[in-house]
């Protein structure tokens, strides 16, 4: 997972902090070296705690992002029609997130190079 280091500050997380040797590879090929980790920080989705690693990484008005990792330690089922997942947590717990669609007069489009 990462996390913007506004969102670190933010959060406290100075004391958590430990080191890292990441390189994050970009669509444009550019890498960005990501030398600061958080381990193991709880994470509160659905008013369940989640404890997961953090990469710090300057995002762009993102706060944090949930790793594939994380989402395959708790047997994430991701459903983009109804804008929601499902986590897996102790003894069978599930936790929901969803939300409503809204409607957008314009659609955001991600773009990635793939080789």
């Amino acid at each position: 997972m990462f996390i913007y280091a506004r969102a670190t500050l933010q959060l406290n997380l100075e004391g958590m902090k430990g080191q890292a040797n990441y390189r994050i590879k970009l669509p444009n090929d550019s890498i960005i070296e990501c030398p600061i980790l958080y381990k193991q920080i709880p994470i509160t989705i659905g008013g369940t705690i989640f404890l997961g690693d953090l990469i710090q990484f300057n995002l762009l008005n993102i706060d944090i992002i949930l790793g594939m990792n994380l989402l395959h330690h708790y047997r994430a089922k991701i459903d983009c029609k109804d804008l929601r997942f499902t986590l897996k947590y102790k003894k069978g717990r599930e936790v929901r997130y969803y939300r409503q669609r809204e409607e957008t007069p314009h659609s955001t489009i991600s773009t990635k190079k793939v080789k």
